[in-house]
């Protein structure tokens, strides 16, 4: 059975719907959306499982960040994102001028390889991009 899920709107991150059905998104770019809502969840920020997302404010914007517990904590997210199966690739730096950080990976899924690039989008810096294949989605940071 092909992953489905609701397609939420990159741009104001509300259900896409046309005013007659809502948007669906399927396969690849399903799981590349599951991806994205976990990038740009921050731990303790939904309040149904403060548990959830990752410890951005705790590990990752602080000074000196460790790259082996950060490297840890992003295997992890992608390994418990449902329709992954695996990293095949995982490659993570660090630009301390310019305080930004770019994860690329391939993550094995149920729907194939999926190659997916996080990193600071260069128009706009207040916002990381997901990349994978042609296509981009936006986490507000």
């Amino acid at each position: 059975m092909p992953t489905i899920d609701f397609a939420i709107d990159e741009t104001t991150r509300d259900l896409v719907f046309d005013g007659q059905q809502f948007g669906f998104n399927l396969g690849r770019r399903a799981i590349a959306q599951r991806l994205l809502i976990k990038f740009g969840t921050f731990l303790g920020e939904w309040f149904l499982d403060v548990t959830a997302g990752i410890p951005y404010r705790e590990e990752v914007l602080v000074r000196a960040p460790d790259e082996a517990v950060l490297s840890a904590l992003f295997r992890q997210n992608i390994l418990e994102t449902t329709g992954v199966t695996g990293i095949s690739e995982f490659a993570l730096a660090l630009q301390p001028a310019s305080r930004g950080l770019s994860v690329s990976f391939v993550a094995t899924t149920d729907e194939g390889e999926l190659p997916v690039t996080l990193g600071p989008d260069p128009l706009q810096p207040s916002m990381f991009v997901l990349l994978f294949d042609d296509s981009r989605l936006m986490v507000p940071s």
